[in-house]
């Protein structure tokens, strides 16, 4: 899918409760004329991500100070419609930031007309120490 594109059949609930995630639900649709391509590749990741590491100093002498905890979670089902076939799913991955200071997960399932994806951004630490930075 390209990078414009348009939402329809917004819906989001949960947004009154703190026991129960929001969720979000909505149909992007596109521009883009698909039917005279063999393959279709879609980049399915609505929040924003980080293009570029924000931490490049080679050695930090003083704490980093993200002043609240974080967690970020998105799941993306995709139904593929009939007559399409998905060709390849990308890898499944995972990070950890040392003493549970952190992760990042990436995981996509493909079954039958549906592919599942699921990722989470999490920071799990306010602070994290000069000692820390390297990772």
């Amino acid at each position: 899918m390209g990078q414009n594109f348009e939402i329809e059949d917004y819906k989001i609930t949960h947004l009154d409760s703190f026991e129960k995630p929001v969720i979000e639900t909505f149909t992007s649709l596109s521009d883009d004329v698909y039917t005279d391509l063999s393959q279709i590749k879609i980049f399915p990741v609505v929040f924003p991500t980080i293009k570029r590491n924000p931490f490049t100093l080679n050695e930090r002498l003083y704490p980093v100070d993200f002043g609240y905890q974080r967690s970020i979670s998105q799941r993306i089902n995709i139904m593929i419609p009939e007559g399409y076939k998905v060709m390849s799913i990308p890898k499944e991955t995972g990070v950890k930031l040392p003493d549970n200071g952190g992760s990042y997960i990436y995981k996509v399932q493909h079954k039958g007309n549906q592919v599942k994806i699921f990722t989470r951004f999490q920071i799990a630490k306010n602070v994290f120490t000069s000692e820390e930075y390297f990772y």
